[in-house]
């Protein structure tokens, strides 16, 4: 597993603290989903999209928290990559989950 960089690089630890219950995740699992999808391996992505957009699919999303988890930078930049097509879609797929909320989380 080839991991670019940490969760706590893109989020403070107290961000990911307040925002992981959202998920139904603890710190721990939510630092390193969030790890796998900034990760330099395309199979990671996949799988962390996927956990993301499962999550995200749920009948009370947490929009809210995907937004300030900072996702939506992160999946388009994997949307544009072009390279692999169960990465775009797992990564469209939960961008369309977000965009399914308020104004301001189709705005970010």
């Amino acid at each position: 597993m080839v991991v670019a960089q940490d969760a706590e690089e893109h989020l403070p630890k107290a961000t990911i603290k307040a925002i992981a219950p959202d998920f139904n995740m603890t710190v721990i699992e939510l630092e390193k989903t969030l790890s796998l999808l900034m990760s330099d391996d395309e199979s990671n992505n996949v799988k962390a999209a996927a956990r993301f957009r499962k999550i995200l699919s749920k009948e009370e999303p947490p929009i809210d928290a995907a937004v300030k988890a900072n996702l939506v930078p992160r999946l388009c930049a994997l949307v544009a990559r072009g390279a692999n097509a169960d990465l775009q879609l797992e990564a469209a797929w939960a961008l369309t989950n977000i965009a399914s909320g308020t104004t301001e989380n189709v705005q970010a």
